[in-house]
């Protein structure tokens, strides 16, 4: 079985392994006590403080059971080099961001309320451990907005009131308080492949005009990625209709929540901090060596201040994240749990290096998972800037992107030189992995990057657009997306893709990935050259699985894509492959195709005509034998006609998680939504 980084994980283990002193922290204990294990600390951050001071020798920072409610991030510096910080056993140690909310009395039937101090700011709370809903409307979905401010002028950048108005229809911001009153109510807008989160400045009723405090960003003018204007609106009284809502009075002081069926209000939590653990080292003061194992880390908010509309894919506008590292070397956080965040729960951003990330089960979160590297745009990132050699192995993530719809599982940014191996992502709104930053053809500073035995399902859930099971854009030379696992990827209107290069993609390698079950493309590529794709199988991806998008800028004596030794397999739909036109720059061959019924097309060529011009010459229309496709078993069996042509057998046993039968067993009991599965064509694609 494939295992990623093994020397760096030695390493770790033994830096941690060597620990020779402890402090002791607990719930019960005094920060007047020693720090022993029968005279335990009461403060992580002091225990942190007293190890710093200790020797230079590596110190154990060990939490006993309970939890530890912060009311500031813990801070790692320079000076907490050579630290561990971990639960005595592990899961048992909780580090939360909340507060308990308690005094709950009925104010009518089906209405509850709690006092909180007045100007008391929140925008999540958690019920017996679970999150509830802000009142919005509508209670589910969004609505669809009547038109932007001027249509004509979309696509100008410099008009700027496409990016801060739109027109609405009757009777949806019915309730709504007047505009003077408004300044605590929230409007979410979906940009396609990214949302925005905006305060509103004022609703005119009589022209049906919303205008909003923040921009989108330049990229998201209203209407301009999608025709669509879709939109739900939050935090107003009149929207608490609906059991599991809640409504913040601010002024007032006043909590009001519907309990749902038979629920009883035993515990209710709000965060009361935007981020619970920094590693903030510099260039010269790097933080080294230091480990984090073992902790539930849980309760942080969203801060987004009324200029920012937290725009961006993957949530570049955002900065709230439960864990932030900055310069952060020779690290590990393991076997820890993030849950019940308002944003991203790990970003290494600046001159991280030599990080493992591993084991961890990460779910529940408003943002991204786990973000690696900057978002500064264009690249290059210099040197003793970029991050990398960060190793995101063997982790449980789903249910994330639940307040920025755009966030996905793993990105990987401006970084390096990473190893992102047998992580399982599910139930997301946009991509599972990202592997690059940028648009252009400025390179990047993303590059070698290894992508394998993960295993990918349930994404887009028919929410977002022009997303994928592993999304690639910009230049990334040596990148390798290998052994990976992807099916039922969905989408809202286009683009609910296996795997994607996206803008400028050149000389990466796709290959032994199985992808099925794609609303639109198992391999979509746009622009970029000398990519290579072989020995995948692409299986019930809308019938689309080669294809290229307008816009062919390969340069002369380059190839846009290598396409060779694959299985596309479907049933009923019959175009196989879609380009530009008959010359665009691909190169395919020795390829197996399969549908039933037996017609195929490639854009506008039968299978003999694509043959005349040069493509797939030695490729062949015949039943892969798949031992059961339906089922999602893609064994092919001894006779396969793949076999001859050069396809090798693919083992896909060891892809997903490792470990023992509890770890591997755990994403079983997840349920996942049913999604649609009819084919949706990406806009500018010839026919």
């Amino acid at each position: 079985m494939f295992r990623s980084s093994l020397n760096q994980i030695v390493i770790i283990l033994l830096l941690v392994q060597g620990a020779e002193a402890s402090l002791y922290v607990s719930p019960a204990g005094s920060d007047m006590n020693s720090g022993t294990a029968k005279q335990p600390l009461a403060s992580v951050q002091v225990a942190l403080d007293k190890a710093a001071a200790l020797s230079k020798q590596p110190v154990t920072v060990v939490l006993k059971d309970g939890c530890y409610r912060i009311s500031s991030p813990l801070s790692f510096g320079a000076q907490h080099s050579g630290i561990t910080l971990r639960a005595e056993n592990t899961g048992k140690a909780v580090i939360s961001g909340g507060r308990e909310i308690a005094g709950w009395q009925q104010v009518s039937n089906g209405l509850w309320s709690a006092t909180v101090p007045a100007g008391t700011d929140f925008s999540q709370l958690f019920i017996n451990g679970e999150r509830k809903t802000r009142a919005r409307t509508p209670n589910e979905g969004w609505y669809h907005g009547d038109r932007a401010y001027n249509p004509s002028k979309v696509t100008d950048p410099n008009y700027r009131e496409n990016f801060n108005r739109f027109y609405f229809k009757a009777g949806q911001f019915d309730g709504v308080p007047s505009p003077a009153e408004v300044t605590n109510i929230y409007l979410t807008l979906f940009h396609a492949w990214t949302t925005s989160l905006h305060a509103i400045n004022d609703v005119n009723y009589t022209t049906k005009l919303v205008c909003l405090a923040s921009d989108t960003i330049k990229a998201h003018p209203i209407t301009r990625n999608s025709p669509d204007i879709r939109f739900f609106i939050e935090n107003y009284r009149a929207a608490l209709d609906a059991p599991g809502e809640w409504y913040l009075d601010k002024p007032a002081g006043k909590v009001y929540y519907i309990p749902e069926a038979g629920e009883q209000i035993t515990n209710a939590i709000a965060p009361a901090v935007s981020n619970l653990l920094l590693f903030a080292g510099t260039t010269n003061q790097p933080v080294t060596h230091v480990a984090v194992s073992g902790i539930v880390f849980e309760h942080c908010d969203w801060d987004v201040p009324r200029t920012n509309s937290a725009d961006g894919q993957i949530g570049r506008g955002l900065r709230s994240y439960a864990v932030h590292g900055d310069y952060l070397q020779g690290a590990a956080i393991t076997d820890c749990v993030f849950r019940r965040l308002g944003a991203d729960a790990v970003w290494l951003e600046d001159g991280c290096r030599d990080v493992l990330i591993q084991k961890n089960h990460i779910y529940d979160i408003g943002g991204s998972a786990l973000k690696a590297g900057t978002m500064a745009y264009p690249a290059p990132i210099p040197a003793d800037t970029l991050t990398r050699r960060i190793t995101i192995d063997n982790n449980l993530i789903h249910d994330c992107g639940l307040v920025f719809h755009s966030g996905c599982g793993i990105g990987i940014l401006n970084s390096a030189d990473n190893v992102v191996s047998h992580n399982e992502i599910s139930d997301m709104d946009y991509t599972g992995i990202s592997v690059g930053w940028g648009w252009s053809t400025v390179p990047a500073s993303s590059s070698n990057n290894l992508i394998a035995y993960n295993y990918i399902h349930h994404i887009g859930r028919d929410v977002m657009s022009d997303l994928a099971g592993i999304y690639l854009p910009n230049k990334s030379p040596g990148t390798i997306v290998r052994n990976n696992i992807i099916h039922d990827v969905n989408c809202y209107e286009y683009g609910g893709h296996g795997l994607y290069a996206d803008a400028y993609v050149c000389d990466m390698l796709f290959e032994i990935n199985l992808v099925y079950r794609t609303e639109s493309v198992g391999l979509m590529r746009n622009l970029g050259w000398d990519n290579t794709a072989r020995n995948n199988i692409f299986a019930y991806c809308g019938g689309l699985y080669q294809s290229g998008l307008v816009g062919t800028n390969t340069p002369a004596g380059h190839t846009n894509f290598y396409i060779n030794c694959n299985i596309s397999y479907c049933n009923g739909t019959n175009q196989f492959y879609r380009a530009v036109d008959a010359t665009h720059p691909v190169q395919m061959d020795s390829n197996l195709y399969w549908n039933t019924p037996t017609n195929i097309m490639f854009g506008s060529n039968t299978f003999a005509q694509w043959k005349a011009i040069g493509r797939d010459v030695h490729s062949q229309f015949a039943d892969p034998l798949f031992v059961n496709p339906l089922a999602g078993d893609f064994t092919l069996k001894t006779n396969s006609p793949a076999f001859s042509m050069g396809f090798h057998a693919i083992d896909y046993t060891a892809v997903g998680l490792y470990g023992d039968a509890a770890w591997i067993v755990l994403p079983k009991t997840l349920k996942h939504p049913a999604l649609r599965t009819q084919p949706v064509v990406p806009p500018g694609l010839t026919e």
